[in-house]
């Protein structure tokens, strides 16, 4: 967005005498694009660094919004996480103990089954294996499905850690561009919500001026002065 930003007088010389010997000098005014740098997140300012007028470098540290309540949220966050991961290594745990079980049994029903064709076992004890083999079996897809479950908690915690460390690294207003701070429009401990604009940073690498002359001195006025 191109902005007007005052500039007290702009001098133009005429090449040619004025009133007195002296260089004309007009009054002008100096547009650049201008960017206006708005909070991100809510928040108490807790530090401005800067004036207006000051020159800033692309990357400079503008001002701070405290954190305060991100980091505590963070912390938060940090530590469901880390109980969902425990609770994912103990469920790992369980899945370990069943499936030997699982197997040991299953390699029983095996020989049970041929000792109950040849006459050797009962069709009873073939049908106790079998029953704690659908155990087994329903057993393990309740822990696969309860991990699928964690999983799926732990990346939805993980994204909004994400989103925390985001917000945390928003709360550092840096200077978008290089040029010059022309307004500055708050204070620090006064409340900044998102959206709120805090600098108009003018960039001074592209100026237009333009120069009011009167009317009477424009005769005095030739292209190439």
């Amino acid at each position: 967005m191109r902005r007007v930003f005052p500039i007290i007088f702009l001098a133009f010389l005429a090449g040619c005498s004025h009133r007195n010997g002296e260089e004309p000098v007009y009054n002008g005014r100096l547009e650049a694009d201008m960017i206006k740098l708005s909070a991100k997140i809510n928040g108490t300012i807790d530090k401005i660094l800067v004036n207006e007028g000051d020159s800033v470098q692309k990357g400079d540290l503008l001002a701070l919004i405290n954190t305060a309540r991100y980091e505590i949220q963070r912390q938060q966050q940090i530590a469901q996480l880390e109980e969902l991961r425990l609770n994912l290594r103990t469920l790992d745990d369980q899945m370990r103990q069943v499936q030997p079980q699982l197997k040991l049994i299953k390699d029983k029903l095996g020989k049970i089954s041929n000792l109950v064709e040849n006459g050797a076992a009962t069709e009873q004890d073939r049908d106790d294996l079998e029953a704690q083999v659908e155990i087994l079996t329903a057993k393990l897809d309740g822990f696969e499905t309860n991990r699928e479950i964690i999983i799926s908690k732990e990346k939805q915690l993980q994204a909004a850690i994400d989103l925390t460390d985001l917000n945390i690294r928003d709360a550092r207003i840096e200077a978008p561009i290089d040029g010059m701070i022309i307004n500055s429009y708050r204070e620090p401990a006064e409340l900044a919500a998102a959206g709120t604009v805090l600098f108009d940073v003018a960039d001074l690498s592209s100026l237009e001026a333009t120069i009011y002359v009167p009317l009477t001195d424009l005769n005095k006025i030739k292209i190439g002065q």
